[in-house]
């Protein structure tokens, strides 16, 4: 056992056919992983039950039962949702007034990749093109920290003149485009 916390991906694990297990094979440390595949079950079925409402068709965050954009792709990419249930949730979500939405390019890229795994292409499309075509289309030569297209003057630093202009997920619409060109490039 580590004497730290660890976050624990709920991505399919097992010894010898994952980075992971490759990894902790390289450095002799298969026996702690050994319990991660079991883990990872239970945790799942955790999350099915305590976190997804079946009559929406969401994945709920928290005591006061959250809704957000976060909740849904987390749950999609981590493999909890099942292929149904994934297009349903990230359908549904953007039908929710009172969502917590996406305000950053961060969490854009992952709410576009869980698109992708659902088989949402279409829709990951769109939202490539609407979300970082609308800063180009506000001048952009490089992509923001921050960026709401329904608000000019969303901030992470409470002040709106204040935002990078030039932040890492710049390379996110590049990323797709080439990972995907079935999706990106028709």
């Amino acid at each position: 056992m580590l004497p730290w916390a660890v976050f624990i991906s709920f991505g399919a694990v097992t010894k010898n056919r994952t980075a992971r297990g490759n990894l902790a094979k390289q450095l002799g440390k298969e026996k702690e992983v050994a319990d991660l595949p079991a883990l990872i079950a239970k945790m799942t079925k955790a999350a099915r039950i305590s976190l997804y409402d079946k009559t929406t068709g969401l994945f709920t965050s928290g005591s006061a039962k959250q809704l957000s954009y976060a909740s849904q792709s987390w749950m999609v990419l981590s493999g909890v949702a099942t292929q149904a249930e994934a297009q349903r949730a990230l359908k549904e979500i953007a039908k929710v007034a009172n969502a917590v939405k996406p305000g950053t390019p961060y969490l854009t890229h992952y709410y576009v990749a869980a698109m992708i795994k659902a088989g949402l292409n279409k829709e990951a499309k769109a939202l490539v093109e609407r979300y970082w075509g609308g800063m180009v289309a506000k001048g952009a030569d490089t992509f923001w920290e921050a960026y709401d297209p329904d608000n000019d003057k969303l901030s992470p630093y409470n002040f709106f003149p204040v935002n990078s202009y030039c932040h890492a997920w710049s390379c996110t619409p590049v990323y797709f485009i080439r990972k995907y060109p079935e999706i990106f490039q028709q």
